[in-house]
Formats: structure tokens, sequence, C-alpha cells
């Protein structure tokens, strides 16, 4: 991180973390709960206090150069976009934006663009056929668990500079714990967001969107940085968002007409 800002025309913050990305990470999960807080606000002084709160996080998000984060921060405002006004209309519009994406890489380039790609995401990219190709070594039960950085070396890259950590958190679960434990870690995601979105374009509430819209965020930014099982916030969002949506189940003794949301 030291050498990267001594050298490069731009300085990236990286605050306590000596990491952007994580860094990034916070700041992106911290706004998409204020802009969930801002979009149902309906005081006044809600509104002014809260988008304050959001100026000055993008402030401070905005100089970690975070790809990753930048991502997250969308992602968790696209899943309020289409809890507020129209899920189709907001799948619509992501389709569109992914699609473009995909053209853009596609058509200017070819394999030039996946190299340009893969040195602007500091190596993800060969990080990424690496895993796949460790998984297809080990389909069933991979390396181990916390294997990817001696196993990448091993088996993938023997004469480059050592890989510390994988970016991409399926990724990396495919080639230490094979299909055994991507299957559980897609069960636990999918399992999360049915729990966290059940009901919610019906029935809104602020609390549960907040948590959802987060939990989104999360994921999409462990897609490019990992760091989901190890993250604390992930088992905080699980929690909480598990107890809400307990708490709006059909019956429940705390889900009486009017109550405080």
């Amino acid at each position: 991180m030291i050498r990267s800002n001594e050298f490069h025309t731009y300085f990236r913050v990286n605050s306590v973390f000596w990491d952007p990305n994580i860094y990034g990470r916070y700041l992106a999960l911290v706004a998409v709960v204020a802009m969930s807080a801002l979009l149902w606000a309906r005081e006044r002084r809600s509104v002014a206090l809260l988008t304050v709160l959001v100026a000055v996080l993008w402030l401070g998000l905005f100089p970690t150069f975070s790809q990753s984060s930048f991502a997250a921060l969308l992602a968790g405002l696209a899943v309020l976009a289409a809890l507020k006004w129209s899920l189709r209309w907001t799948l619509a519009a992501v389709g569109a934006f992914v699609v473009l994406g995909v053209l853009v890489v596609l058509l200017t380039g070819g394999r030039a663009s996946l190299d340009r790609i893969n040195i602007d995401t500091s190596g993800r990219a060969n990080l990424v056929s690496g895993g796949i190709h460790l998984f297809a070594q080990r389909p069933v039960y991979g390396y181990g668990s916390g294997s990817f950085p001696k196993a990448y070396r091993e088996h993938v890259e023997t004469h480059k500079a050592p890989v510390s950590v994988s970016h991409t958190e399926p990724i990396t679960i495919a080639a230490e714990q094979g299909i055994l434990g991507l299957g559980a870690y897609i069960a636990l995601v999918l399992t999360a967001l049915w729990t966290m979105a059940a009901g919610l374009l019906k029935r809104m509430s602020v609390a549960r969107a907040a948590v959802l819209a987060t939990f989104v965020a999360l994921l999409v930014h462990t897609m490019a940085y990992a760091g989901f099982f190890e993250d604390p916030i992930t088992w905080v969002l699980l929690a909480v968002g598990a107890s809400l949506a307990a708490a709006d189940w059909p019956g429940a003794s705390s889900s009486a007409p009017g109550r405080a949301r």
C-alpha cells in the first residue's frame, strides 16, 4: 500500500485498516444503511441530516478508489430502488448495465482487454482462473480450509510472487472446500436472502430493507475482495435479519398492527 501510493499518480486513502478496499467496504455499508433511512424519511430535519451524512460518507469513499466498494454501494442502492419504487424496472436497469459492461469488454480488444482487466484489478483475474483450476483438480473436497495461498503457489503460478489471499469468495471456497463447501455456502446465502426478503414487497419495513440491502452490498464486495465468513458484520447482519424476519412472521407476538418499525 505504501509503495503503491508512492508510485501512483493518485493517493488511495486507507484509514486505520491499511487497506483501501476494506475501508471502502465499511463506508459503503454505512452509506447503504443511511440511504435506507433517507429514502423513507418523512421529517425535513431527518432528510437534511441524512443527506449530509451520505455526502460525508461519499467524500470518504471516493478517495479510496475501491472499485469493489463502488460496486457494493451500487448493489445496495439497487436493492433499495427495487423496494422503494419498482422491482421490474430495477432488474431491467441492472441487466442493461451488466450487458453493456460485457459488450464493452468484448468489443474493445478481446484478449488485450482481459489482460487490461487483470492489471486494473491487481491480478484478480489470474486469481479467479487459478482458483477454478484448483477446483477442477479436487472438485469434491478441495485442498482444505485456508489452503488457497499454498495450493496456488504449488499448482498454479510456481514462479511468480507469493499469493497471500484470494479475492473472490465462492472461488476460494470451491478451491478449498470443493463442492461440499460450495454447496453449504450457496445454501447459506440463498437462505439468508430469502429470509431477509420474504414479504418485504407486500409489507415494507425500513429496518428489514436496510439489512437486506446492506447484506447484498456485502455479498457483492466479497465477490471482488472475499472476507465473507471472516467479517463480523456478516454474522451481525444474519442475526439481525433473521430476528427482524421472525418478528414480522405471521402470528408472531410482536407483529401487532401499528407497532413501531
